[in-house]
């Protein structure tokens, strides 16, 4: 189960970065998602969190473990990997726009 919750929590590290090079790109605050964003960012954040938690406290590896609880660690990572794409495309079409569009 240390795997899982290790994995999980890797991922939202990962699209947490991503989501900070977003945000610091002019073009996107100028587009007026900045505050999306960072609504995202502060979920993510929160989410990761609760993964940690779970790693310390021993309950990530199996121990007190439900199957709510593995549901929703699950769930996390799969929409951790739906925003990360979702990033990663508006990412790419950020940057290929003109650049006096931003």
């Amino acid at each position: 189960m240390d795997l899982v919750v290790g994995a999980s929590e890797s991922t939202v590290k990962s699209l947490l970065g991503k989501l900070g090079s977003l945000l610091a790109q002019e073009c996107t605050l100028v587009r007026g998602v900045s505050g999306d964003l960072q609504y995202i960012n502060d979920e993510l954040a929160s989410m990761q969190s609760f993964l940690r938690d779970l790693s310390a406290t021993g309950e990530g590896r199996g121990q007190g473990h439900d199957h709510r609880m593995q549901d929703w660690m699950k769930q996390i990572r799969d929409l951790t990997y739906d925003i990360e794409d979702c990033v990663d495309d508006s990412g790419h079409r950020i940057r290929s726009l003109p650049s006096d569009m931003c």
